[in-house]
């Protein structure tokens, strides 16, 4: 099986779209599939922050799957891949490990959700 290259930075639009499949952000379907993914992945960002907060690796680790498959679904790749380790280092219990995806995953989301905000604006869509 032949290494698949690095995903490419959140902020290139072919990141956004699955299995670098050429989607057209102006149809209809794959833009309301971003403004689901724009609601969902708040909400589910929001509940690992809780779960992190009240100390709930269980909780954070269950959530960080959830996140990590919306967005494995948009072709955010790398967030998904942060949010799996993330999940990883809650179920080991590695506290310092846990802190530092949290930060990653706080990143590239703010990165993806940028993207996907530029995106639609430069389709006239927002």
């Amino acid at each position: 099986m032949a290494d698949r290259p690095d995903p490419p930075a959140p902020n290139a639009l072919r990141c956004l779209t699955p299995r670098n499949e050429s989607w057209d952000l102006a149809d209809e379907g794959f833009s309301r599939l971003l403004d689901v993914y724009l609601i969902e992945s708040e909400r589910q960002y929001h509940e690992v922050n809780e779960a992190w907060e009240a100390g709930d690796l269980a909780r954070l680790g269950r959530s960080a799957r959830g996140l990590g498959g919306a967005s494995r679904v948009v072709g955010a790749e790398q967030l998904a891949g942060f949010c799996s380790e993330l999940e990883l280092a809650t179920r080991r219990n590695w506290g310092d490990q846990v802190r530092v995806m949290l930060q990653q995953v706080t990143a590239e989301l703010r990165e993806v959700r940028d993207a996907v905000h530029v995106a639609r604006q430069g389709c006239g869509s927002i």
